[in-house]
């Protein structure tokens, strides 16, 4: 397992001696190194996209807009300013989509950095590159600032030289400016001077960057990482769901919580990497040694994960591992049919079809006769549910499950879902207890196959034998 952060550091800036641009790349880190020291697992949280969910960008922003962060005589001379995310295209060829590079990058390109530097020092600095930097293009693009029109840089070029005769831009432009003027024909212009000497006009400290990194320069927002996810398998996964198990590391103990379903491979995965790796601790969650988390996490290809990770403001989550308690012991049954009032015209013909009643007429038509069906047949089939549910006793639950059977009673027979409805409906007691002993017959079997192919009468939940 390999985690990487980003490093930062100061060099000397190439072109104006005495400022420095930050630098930084990619190192290596431990897990002591993230979960002891606080340092940011840059490979392991950027999503790849646009949203940094952990505002570690927001975190860097924030301190280098702090007011301590700015050298205080040049931001009074307006060079420092405050920084802002640079904005993301997703048709930018050379834009990194996770917002840290991109704000490093920025940064890089675009701050200063400096130790108690003057204003009056910093001019010099800007006049001394100018004039290693002086042609024709930096001149001609001064000389545009400091006139308001043609017509004044025409009479600053013929002070120059009266013999000059220029009529246009165009003939402007194949004048060779810095023939004419020189960086000393500029000193009144300070801000030009600073705007054209200099690539960035924004200052910080050089000691700004301590506020969200270590002493070696790594990105770091927090003291300490407490928190991670680590799962096995994929949510899709039609064998087995995912494990994720939320991992708590108060010190150089890991806590292992795995979240569970009722899925028997789910759970014996889960003993297994308990037996291998808990030492006796516990069957499912167990504890292991920080030092043992890479080699069990490249060892059962796991994923680590900070979902949890969050350095700036607003509503912090803690991930909870849970599990699903496990039903199937207990066997349930509930009694689903298919076809309804509201199934095609196709469908209800076709179990109509299967005991030879007529097929012809409007929709209303078909249901009624369906609803007289399963009267007729109910009729029929009530000894033998009778038989049934006198030997036993049945208690309704409210809550539904997809591992509930068919109640095993009328079993082949196309309406069998049909007839328990009724049964259960008829025959049940408070709406909980089932027996057969017990009837209601306020209502007609024609009125209530006509209710529950409605919908109005519904059986919800499933059963549960009484012992």
């Amino acid at each position: 397992m390999k985690i990487t952060t980003q490093k930062l550091r100061l060099e000397a800036d190439k072109e104006v001696q005495g400022l420095r641009r930050l630098r930084f790349n990619p190192v290596e880190v431990t897990v002591e190194d993230v979960f002891l020291r606080g340092i940011h697992p840059h490979s392991v949280v950027r999503a790849g996209n646009q949203h940094d969910y952990t505002g570690m960008a927001d975190t860097i922003l924030a301190k280098l807009n702090e007011p301590t962060a700015y050298l205080a005589e040049l931001k009074a001379h307006n060079l420092g300013h405050e920084v802002a995310a640079p904005s993301y295209s997703i048709y930018g060829c050379n834009d990194t989509p996770d917002p840290v590079d991109r704000l490093l990058k920025y940064l890089a390109e675009n701050i200063y950095f400096a130790d108690d530097l003057t204003y009056e020092r910093l001019l010099a600095m800007a006049i001394e590159r100018l004039r290693r930097i002086w042609d024709g293009a930096v001149a001609r693009n001064m000389l545009g600032n400091v006139a308001r029109d043609f017509a004044s840089m025409r009479e600053m070029l013929k002070r120059k030289n009266p013999d000059i005769k220029v009529t246009s831009y165009a003939e402007l432009d194949e004048i060779d400016v810095s023939r004419l003027f020189t960086v000393d024909d500029f000193l009144t212009e300070e801000q030009l001077l600073l705007s054209f000497g200099l690539e960035s006009r924004n200052f910080r400290r050089t000691d700004a960057i301590q506020a969200f990194t270590d002493e070696e320069g790594r990105l770091r927002a927090t003291p300490r990482i407490e928190r991670c996810q680590v799962s096995w398998g994929y949510e899709r996964s039609g064998k087995m769901p995912l494990i994720a198990y939320q991992c708590h590391v108060p010190g150089r103990q890991i806590r292992w919580m795995p979240s569970m379903s009722d899925n028997a491979r789910q759970r014996e995965k889960t003993r297994d990497v308990a037996r291998r790796w808990g030492k006796r601790s516990g069957r499912y969650c167990f504890t292991s040694d920080l030092a043992d988390m890479p080699t069990i996490i490249e060892e059962l290809r796991m994923r680590l994960s900070f979902p949890d990770l969050k350095y700036t403001g607003g509503e912090k989550t803690e991930s909870e591992a849970t599990a699903q308690v496990r039903q199937k012991a207990v066997l349930t049954f509930d009694a689903p049919f298919r076809i309804k009032a509201d199934s095609s015209n196709e469908a209800i013909k076709d179990m109509l079809r299967r005991f030879d009643r007529k097929l012809t007429g409007r929709k209303e038509d078909l249901v009624q006769r369906l609803a007289e069906l399963m009267a007729d047949q109910y009729a029929m089939k009530a000894p033998e549910m009778d038989q049934f549910f006198g030997a036993r006793q049945f208690i309704r639950l409210t809550h539904e499950r997809t591992e509930s059977k068919r109640l095993p009673v009328l079993q082949g027979h196309p309406m069998a879902g049909h007839l328990l409805t009724m049964y259960c409906v008829r025959h049940m007691r408070g709406n909980v207890v089932l027996e057969a002993k017990h009837e209601n017959t306020s209502v007609n079997l024609p009125d209530l196959a006509e209710a529950i192919l409605a919908g109005r009468v519904r059986l919800n939940g499933c059963f549960v034998a009484v012992e």
